[in-house]
């Protein structure tokens, strides 16, 4: 719901959306009918028990309940002292049938705590019944009651995230897409996932590691326009320019603070997956993003003793399994960021040409 772009158009061939674990917010519930049409199903269930209850797949779909107990469910709610509780009040709830774990392995103490004498399993949440059977999940075990802050859920759910943009925009090319006659257009669209950032149209942006700039003229997403466009998003984008995009290349916002670093060689620490050791000459092919090049191993740095925690700098030769650090020469340029950056644009993996097997997995320690 945070995401303005999430439609009922987005949604439109979605047939259902179901929510379990947990209860929605009557909020959220109708907030999401409001903004998609749809209603959602809820549902409850744990660990022990499997699925409880369910809102009805053709039936009436309340907002604020988990819905009714399934067939061959028995479900009640009860008192502090064990006793049954008429409908609309509150209490424990417990629940009895073949869903129900028999008990805890080897664990008698805790099965005689968390069964009843006539079988029914305590569930640990306090909730309601209605008069039509419809189960609210209300509150926190009486176990807990010496925490006195809000649910978990409803903490989250009021919580405002704030998302850094530390990077910028950063589109790795996947293919191109060719115009399209039949439906009216004249441009190429640049495909790929949005790898961090957002992507606006009308924004300055730039391919790298050509450096070639234009601006953003219009985003599909599943294939509808959008006005914008955020991170892990897979997007097709369509170009003020004609630019000669190709797969590989990354499209990124035009902002010289944000701009990843264009470079041929790189110092990365990797762990090394590969039958065979590897040292200084070896080469390679590297695969950043959607990008591959060739590569040769400059310098091994040193290797990690995951015993001590501390760097053997001596070691030249790295083998199957270790951890250490080496620069890479690059045939090629990659646009790329620090792995700290926390994008895919700070990692790359490390491949055998002769049998196109992964042999490393490599995060970049400097991207200057």
């Amino acid at each position: 719901l945070a995401d303005a772009s999430f439609t009922k158009e987005t949604c439109a061939n979605v047939r259902l959306f179901v929510s379990g674990s947990a209860p929605l917010l009557a909020e959220t519930f109708h907030a999401f009918l409001e903004r998609t049409g749809h209603v959602i199903l809820e549902r409850y269930g744990m660990t022990e028990t499997g699925m409880i209850t369910s809102n009805p797949l053709g039936g009436e779909r309340r907002g604020g309940t988990v819905g009714l107990p399934l067939p061959g469910v028995a479900l009640r709610v009860v008192d502090d002292e064990g006793r049954a509780c008429v409908a609309g009040d509150i209490g424990g709830l417990q629940v009895k049938g073949d869903n129900v774990l028999p008990g805890y392995w080897q664990m008698p103490d805790k099965n005689t705590e968390e069964f009843t004498s006539d079988g029914y399993f305590k569930t640990g949440d306090v909730g309601k019944i209605d008069v039509d059977g419809y189960v609210t999940i209300v509150g926190r075990s009486k176990d807990m009651s010496w925490f006195e802050g809000p649910a978990l859920l409803a903490l989250l759910e009021s919580i405002v995230a704030v998302h850094p943009d530390p990077v910028g925009a950063r589109l790795a090319v996947q293919w191109i897409i060719p115009p399209d006659a039949t439906a009216g257009r004249e441009a190429r669209l640049v495909a790929g996932r949005l790898e961090g950032g957002s992507l606006a149209v009308g924004q300055a942006v730039m391919l790298q590691p050509s450096g070639r700039s234009t601006t953003v003229a219009g985003i599909e997403l599943f294939g509808r326009p959008v006005a914008n466009a955020v991170a892990g998003q897979a997007i097709a984008v369509e170009l003020a320019d004609d630019l000669d995009a190709s797969r590989g290349e990354l499209l990124v916002a035009a902002v010289a603070a944000t701009a990843p670093t264009v470079l041929d060689r790189v110092e990365v620490d990797v762990c090394w997956m590969g039958d065979r050791s590897v040292q200084a000459g070896d080469r390679y092919l590297v695969k950043h993003t959607t990008r591959t090049v060739r590569a040769m191993v400059e310098e091994v740095h040193g290797r990690l003793d995951i015993t001590e925690g501390i760097t053997d700098h001596r070691a030249t030769v790295l083998a199957l399994n270790d951890l250490g650090r080496m620069t890479l020469r690059l045939s090629a340029p990659i646009a790329a960021d620090p792995y700290a950056s926390g994008t895919s644009t700070g990692r790359l993996i490390i491949i055998d040409e002769a049998t196109n097997t992964t042999v490393g997995a490599a995060m970049i320690r400097s991207a200057s």
